[in-house]
């Protein structure tokens, strides 16, 4: 998407459970959480609620394995694309975390982890009150018709490795302008006053964004703010 002037479109969303959205950097033993939801897995959250139909590998919920099976929703509307779902200041963000023994494929939360040499799992979740997800497209009639949709509205679905979200709410489109200051073009998702309404320090996350259309699923991994 290149061009200055395009549309939005907002889908809030109430988390049902923690979040559980696996960071890029993890181990088998230590998995961190995303606390938003990146485009990858807001895409992807969106085509779960527009398709009802279809085998287990298009509903597929969330990816191991880079298999090109992830659903996206550019896939059911040309050119719509996801810029993910974020906390709506000033709520907070509490992170939370889990233990459990790992030993294989085999889990379980009732003895010593090292009892049977198995190793403690540590899972990091999040919560937060409310998310804001917002898909953009060059086509007004595209973000319309996709607003429409009676699948989207009040659905619940599950999202990201271990995470539930209600869509409470769908508003726009509403046309958007990048304004240059200074001669720059701003680059980021919200503006700095609101990334400011966070009562946090800044942090730097790495997160998966195509890299390209068309063909196989290619990612490349951004360092981004929040």
């Amino acid at each position: 998407m290149s061009c200055a002037t395009f549309w939005c479109l907002e889908l809030r969303l109430q988390p049902l459970s923690e979040l559980l959205i696996r960071q890029v950097g993890k181990s088998n033993v230590q998995w961190f959480s995303y606390p938003f939801l990146p485009p990858t897995t807001f895409s992807g959250f969106v085509a779960s609620l527009l398709t009802d139909e279809g085998d287990e590998s298009w509903r597929k919920n969330y990816i191991e394995l880079n298999d090109d099976q992830a659903r996206e929703v550019g896939a059911l509307f040309t050119g719509v694309f996801s810029v993910g779902a974020y906390p709506h200041p000033p709520a907070r963000v509490r992170r939370n975390c889990h233990y459990r023994q790992h030993l294989g494929d085999v889990y379980n939360y009732e003895a010593f982890a090292w009892a049977g040499n198995k190793k403690l799992a540590i899972a990091e979740s999040c919560w937060t009150p409310e998310l804001r997800g917002f898909l953009l497209s060059e086509n007004k009639a595209s973000l319309q018709q996709l607003s429409q949709h009676p699948s989207l509205r009040f659905r619940i679905m599950r999202v990201g490795k271990k995470s539930v979200a209600k869509v409470v709410s769908v508003n726009g489109p509403w046309e958007l302008t990048l304004q240059q200051v200074q001669g720059i073009v701003p680059s980021t998702v919200a503006p700095l006053e609101m990334v400011r309404q966070f009562p946090r320090d800044l942090e730097v996350l790495y997160v998966p964004m195509r890299k390209r259309a068309g063909g196989k699923l290619v990612r490349e991994i951004y360092p981004c703010v929040f």
